[in-house]
């Protein structure tokens, strides 16, 4: 994708928005009221503590409620792709309830945490479990992306702190029902696999058939389309219930709510179910208390193998040789092999999908109260506590009756696990906080904060063989004998932080702004003598726009911003404890396990904090009445003291020591918001918005070495993280039909050789991202829009390496094959029979693409017809998520958490139709 069409396009919006905006302003000025400070007197929680938007000094980006509510994705992660500036969502599975990695300003460490910290309402989150959570609950999300911003949170906000607020009350009592239903289906794909005279005609000519096989094979007559046994229509339902309210110093929110979701892949499905309460109340004058409690319970049914190059996962699956069948004559699986002994993964992963079973069960409560009390005018004291679990009940089971429960070693006969897993996270802190002006124009806030965060997890687990045929999955049929024993599993780990924050931000006549913070963190998890770090940061802001010399122009708002700041992460905090509690043995095909503790790794004595330094400058503007608003900013963050592997002599015991804290890495970058209402009266709003970011990552230093390979790509000094890395295909050579590679000169040769892998091939991680759409309202009837895309980076789609493979001739194959090369001077990019296909940049695929990822379209019934009727508000729409791709990518999706395409779930298109009334 052309990145220059993407920049042009996000100021085409600007300027077209531009001229509608001047051809309009005077009719419009008659019509509707604006409030000049509406937006900038916005409150934001940042942080700990709320701000209003025209005093931030800080890159922050927010999403409100109406941008994530009633949209139909099991996870809200998958909604926030293309909404915020700097913000990137990688979608590693469409399977529902999985969700997507979040990166703020590039990747910062190699070995360490990506994943930022997420905060409920003051509770630091498990950010495994978001399945759990429902986004008709929230409020809003503020994700802090300087180090300025994120430093109040120390040690742990390295990567990044996404900030949810949840729904409470307000004056009055409202009631209010949403409800939702709807499909999923599979998206359009690029590729296309053969039918069964293409497959049959193909192997023909490789010569893997004879005519007279061919023939056997068509008097069958069989031609399977397996995306047909494998991919479905599921559907969808949600069903919301909101009370709220508040009278007398208190409000209160209650909520509801039922999700259900089948998966387009069969024996797929999420069902969750959500609890939501939350009561604030105090005596109206100095004194405050309030206490949140979210309760969840969601299934998730997975299948198996989802991700990978797995014979039973069904999206490998679909590559099964169209003249194989699903069912015998008889109506069982036909699991056995084709006529030449191809066998037959179709069945067998069909039936493993439709007996078997691959399911969790979730528990999550999230739970906090707080206390706040005004000493006086100037002081107040305020005390949290929160807690946040989730127990994750699993479930494995191979069927003994089935093709892979035959072939399941030990035992030949089915396979049970189940496991029980807890995490919890125990958060309180104590704040004092201090606030003052002076002769109306210096104002001035401070507080203190202690705070202690304990993390626990406990997990256990066995894997029964054996298994009686005629029992099911029940532990009951567990086989034990003395060459089948169940293998257990389980570990605890906890470790607890410390820390004291003050932070403090004055202002001149709301004109000059400076903040500062700074935290000293004690983490448990850390090597001695390495515990403690100090982290902080500093801001500062011009409002440019509250100049005398600004009075009298269109520019309402316009604030310059700078910030620098120091901030930490963690990595595995195991790597303290180098013990394994338990050894399997097998002496003479007697089984079973010691009891004594065995060293399993050396001890790393410098483990510590990898430290993120950035700096950011940026400024936030509002052009009439703030008709057109956004921000630009532009940072620079370098990472530090990054977890590498140490090599070690081998006369120590052991080769390497993990997480050692050696490495650096630079991400550099630009981002700009933009948004405006383009026409606006009383009948008619059109507004438009848009976001651009561009980062350069590179790695600057990695201790010992100055590369490692990872895969098909390399960690280098110098080069993009998840650069590719890999033998250049040269195409095929017209005379002999052979494939031609490249050197490390890129010189043309015919021998393959690993030696001359090399870099050029781009990254893996888009260097460019955005996104952009519409919103418009005609009196009752309203359109949202979305649109995301990103550029300039490419994956290795290894799903083409199976299906452009002769090796593989057993299954079937890309339609491009048929034009491989038979005769002298014929051009073509497929290789003569009898060569073999190699791992080159064949294969890498640019991944850059355009999503219309939402529209959605809707009529809001008039108070006028509602009068009478006992009801306040009446909302129709209907809601289509991820409408289209515009993409070169011939694979299920482009948009990834990894560099390698391994036929993992791909994403389906959503289409429901839902109803909010309002009593």
């Amino acid at each position: 994708m052309n990145v220059k069409l993407r920049v042009l396009s996000a100021g085409a919006l600007f300027f077209i928005g531009s001229m509608a905006y001047a051809q309009t302003t005077k009719k419009d000025t008659n019509n509707v009221k604006v409030d000049k400070e509406a937006v900038i007197d916005e409150v934001v929680l940042v942080g700990y503590t709320p701000k209003k938007k025209g005093d931030i000094t800080t890159a922050v980006a927010t999403i409100k409620s109406s941008e994530i509510n009633n949209v139909p994705v099991g996870n809200f992660v998958q909604n926030l792709g293309g909404r915020l500036a700097g913000v990137d969502i990688m979608v590693g599975s469409g399977q529902p309830g999985t969700g997507g990695n979040i990166i703020i300003r590039g990747v910062g460490s190699i070995n360490g945490g990506t994943t930022p910290l997420y905060v409920v309402d003051g509770v630091p989150l498990n950010s495994t479990a978001f399945a759990a959570l429902n986004p008709n609950d929230f409020e809003e999300i503020t994700v802090l992306k300087d180090a300025a911003s994120k430093s109040m949170y120390g040690a742990a906000a390295g990567a990044g702190v996404v900030v949810i607020k949840t729904k409470s009350g307000k004056s009055g009592f409202q009631v209010q029902y949403t409800g939702q239903a709807g499909i999923s289906q599979k998206s359009k794909y690029k590729y296309q696999l053969m039918d069964a005279d293409q497959w049959l005609s193909w192997n023909n000519s490789w010569g893997n058939f004879t005519d007279q096989d061919v023939a056997d094979y068509k008097a069958r007559g069989v031609n399977t389309d397996w995306t047909k046994s494998f991919l479905r229509t599921g559907f969808s339902m949600t069903n919301d219930i909101a009370i709220s309210g508040g009278a007398n110093n208190t409000n209160y929110y209650f909520s509801l709510g039922q999700f259900s979701q089948d998966g387009i892949a069969q024996a797929s499905s999420l069902d969750r179910y959500t609890l939501n309460a939350r009561i604030n109340s105090g005596n109206g004058t100095n004194f405050r208390f309030g206490t949140q409690t979210n309760l969840s319970f969601n299934r998730l049914k997975g299948i198996v193998g989802e991700a990978g190059v797995f014979i039973n996962n069904p999206f490998f699956a679909l590559n099964t040789a169209p003249v194989l069948a699903p069912y015998n004559d008889n109506g069982t699986f036909a699991t056995g092999t084709g006529l030449f002994g191809e066998p037959n993964y179709g069945a067998r992963a069909l039936e493993q999908a439709l007996t078997g079973e691959r399911g969790r069960n979730q528990i999550k409560i999230i739970t906090s109260a707080f206390g706040e009390y005004d000493i006086n005018s100037n002081f107040t004291a305020r005390v949290m506590g929160g807690i946040d679990h989730t127990q994750n009940n699993t479930t494995n089971y191979s069927n003994p009756n089935t093709y892979y429960g035959s072939t399941t070693t030990p035992g030949q006969s089915g396979a049970l696990s189940r496991a029980i897993a807890s995490a919890s996270t125990i958060t309180t802190n104590a704040r004092l906080s201090y606030k003052n002006t002076w002769n109306d124009v210096h104002n001035f806030s401070a507080f203190v904060l202690g705070e202690y965060v304990g993390r626990f997890r406990e997990n256990f687990g066995y894997t029964g063989y054996g298994l009686d045929k005629a029992l099911g999955a029940t532990p009951v049929g567990i086989t034990v004998a003395q060459n089948i024993l169940p293998a257990l599993s389980g570990g605890s780990t906890r470790f607890t932080t410390l820390a004291v924050l003050g932070s403090l931000s004055y202002n001149y006549d709301s004109k000059y702004y400076i903040d500062a913070n700074i935290r000293r963190d004690a983490s448990s998890q850390f090597a001695m003598g390495q515990k403690s770090g100090t982290f902080g940061g500093a801001s500062v802001a011009w409002a440019i726009s509250k100049e005398d010399f600004l009075s009298d122009t269109k520019v309402n708002n316009l604030k310059l911003r700078a910030s620098w700041g120091i901030t930490g992460s963690y990595g595995d905090p195991t790597t303290v404890n180098p013990y394994n509690d338990s050894q399997y043995y097998n002496y003479g095909g007697l089984y079973g396990t010691t009891r004594s503790l065995a060293v399993g790794a050396p001890l790393n004595p410098s483990y510590r904090w990898e430290m993120e330094n950035q700096i950011n400058i940026g400024l936030d503007y509002g052009l009439f009445n703030d008709r057109i608003w956004g921000s630009i900013d532009v940072y620079d963050r370098q990472t530090k003291n990054l977890y590498v592997d140490y090599s070690l002599s081998a006369t120590s015991g052991f080769t390497t020591i993990t997480n050692y804290n050696s490495g650096k890495m630079s991400n550099k970058g630009v981002e700009v918001d933009l948004h405006g209402d383009i026409v606006k009266n009383s009948d008619l709003t059109v507004s438009l918005f848009a976001n651009f970011s561009y980062n350069k990552n590179r790695i600057l230093d990695l201790g010992q070495v100055s590369q490692f390979e990872s895969g098909t790509s390399i960690i280098r000094v110098g080069e993009a993280y998840g650069s590719h890395f890999i033998v250049g295909w040269g195409g095929v050579d017209p005379q002999t039909g052979n494939p031609i590679y490249q050197d490390l000169n890129g010189n043309p040769t015919q021998v393959y050789d690993a030696t001359n892998n090399k870099t050029g091939w781009g990254t893996s991680f888009a260097p460019y991202s955005g996104g952009f759409g519409l919103d418009l309202k005609y009196k009752g009837f309203f359109l949202n829009s979305q649109f995301q895309w990103k550029s300039g980076y490419s994956r290795f789609n290894n799903q083409r390496f199976f299906q452009e493979n002769p090796d593989f001739w057993y299954l079937n194959q890309n339609v491009s094959q048929l034009d491989i090369w038979t005769t002298p001077g014929q051009i073509t990019d497929v290789q003569r029979a009898g060569t073999k296909v190699e791992f080159t940049s064949k294969f890498i695929e640019d991944a850059s693409f355009l999503r219309f990822k939402n529209v959605r379209l809707g009529y809001d019934f008039k108070k006028s017809f509602l009068t009478g009727a006992g009801i306040k508000g009446i909302s129709i729409f209907a809601d289509i998520n991820n409408v289209y791709t515009w993409t070169k990518w011939t694979g299920f999706d482009p948009d990834d958490d990894n560099n390698i395409a391994q036929y993992e779930y791909p994403t389906p298109r959503i289409i429901t139709i839902g109803t909010t009334l309002t009593f």
